[in-house]
Formats: C-alpha cells, structure tokens, sequence
C-alpha cells in the first residue's frame, strides 16, 4: 500500500529540486548508489530505518509533529484496508506441514456450510496422515489441530498480524503455500494480504529523544 509519510517526503524533495543522488549525499551517504537505492525504496514503499528518516527529515526541514501525523495516517489507513481485506469470502482450506519448514495448502470441498463440517474433515485429515493442520476457515479465523485430531487452539488474525503458517523466501516479503499434490492447480499460491509501511510509531519516538 502506498505510504503518506513517503508521498509527503518525496513531494518535499521534490519541491525542493533535489534528485535522489543530491539528497543522498545530504543525508551523508558516501555511497551514493545505495543511499539512492534506500530512498527510492522509502518513496516507493514506505521502508525506512529511524535514523535514516532522521537525517531526511533534517536535510527537508519537516518536523516532527507532521511526522507523527503522517505515521498515524498511515496507520489508519493499513488498519481500513487491512480490514476490508479480512472482510472478503475465501473458499476454507487447509495448511499442513509435510515436511519440515515446507506448508502446503488443501483445498476443501465445495458447499462447505458450516465451521463444524470443515473442522471435521480437518481433524479427519490430521488423525489420518499423523500431521499438525490448520483450518482456514476465513481471514480472520483459523483453527489449529495436532496430528491426533484434537484442537488445541483458534486464532484471529490482526492488522499486521498473520495467523497462518507460510514460507517466504529470504530477503523477499512475498509469503507463499505450495499447493497440495491432492487439490492440483498451481503449485504456488501467493499470500496477498495488505503490508504495512514499514515505519512504526517508535521512529517519532526516535526523532522525540533527539530533542
């Protein structure tokens, strides 16, 4: 999602005729290239570490209180569209571990009515191959079962907070299941749930203590 605290500041360096390279070098890079590569990806993104806000903010003059705002902003605005996420239909299924670090997802049947019907055919399952099983039963709702079939907790899902196991390849955010050789179709399926900006109220704490 996009950020506002990024927008504001790109719009800052911007009014302010500075290209990437310049403010760059005003934020203290001496690597100009990855200073340029970290900003790009604030802009694009809304990732940033607090020091390196710190000196952008102090290079483009923006002061703390219209960062707080912009950061609470941000805030509301993940929490609205992680929300209305969370609110759309999924067909329920299940995540399971067939080996270690590894978790595929297994489609249910289709007409599934009720959350009773699918935790029956969960615990089924994880009684017969022996392995631990989450239901997904909607955004919001999962539900967790050990390898004898019996529940041992249901969780809900959080803005920013997953409640699902999934696989992420090092250094990328994208999360991803494999599918289960049962339920055919592609072999990965991409977890698509909103990301938040990475920059969190303790950044304005960050800029606070300077003071």
């Amino acid at each position: 999602m996009r950020s506002q605290l990024a927008d504001h500041f790109r719009q800052q360096r911007e009014d302010s005729g500075l290209s990437l390279a310049e403010l760059s070098r005003l934020a203290g890079y001496q690597n100009v290239t990855k200073g340029c590569n970290r900003i790009r990806r604030f802009e694009e993104r809304g990732e940033i570490h607090a020091n390196l806000l710190q000196k952008l903010a102090d290079v483009l003059d923006i002061d703390d209180a219209t960062i707080d705002a912009f950061i609470e902003q941000d805030r509301r605005d993940f929490e609205r569209q992680w929300n209305e996420w969370a609110d759309q239909p999924i067909r329920p299924h299940l995540i399971i571990r067939p080996l270690a670090a590894v978790y595929a997802r297994k489609e249910l049947p289709d007409g599934m009515q009720t959350v009773d019907e699918a935790e029956s055919i969960a615990a089924e399952f994880a009684r017969e191959h022996h392995k631990k099983v989450c239901l997904v039963w909607t955004r919001r709702l999962s539900v967790w079962f050990e390898e004898d079939g019996n529940i041992i907790g249901r969780t809900e899902a959080a803005p920013g907070k997953s409640n699902v196991p999934t696989m992420r390849l090092k250094g990328s955010r994208r999360s991803f299941l494999l599918q289960h050789p049962a339920t055919g179709g592609t072999v990965l399926h991409l977890i698509d749930w909103p990301n938040r900006p990475m920059v969190t109220p303790s950044v304005s704490s960050t800029l606070r203590e300077r003071k």
